[in-house]
């Protein structure tokens, strides 16, 4: 019988390293010399709103438009 556990990865395994860049022509260049899979995401603040979106690629799959999955969503107001 299977033993299902609570978690995707044990805690013990190690995990991906974010890359984390805040500026915008550098996270640019680091991800047009991406290879594999990568996760883009942002996050914006605008009349008083918090929205945030992203792109997931496949830059081995298809160099120009591998595009997995993108998403956008408001989160809600600033306040909350």
């Amino acid at each position: 019988m299977e033993t299902i556990q609570e978690y995707a990865v044990a805690p013990w395994e190690p995990r991906l390293q974010p890359t984390l860049e805040a500026d915008r022509g550098k996270a640019t260049e680091m991800a047009n010399r991406a290879i594999g899979i990568v996760i883009a995401t942002s996050l914006s603040v605008k009349k008083g709103n918090v929205s945030m979106g992203g792109v997931v690629r496949d830059i081995l799959f298809n160099r120009t438009s591998g595009t997995v999955i993108n998403y956008s969503v408001t989160l809600g107001t600033k306040e909350e």
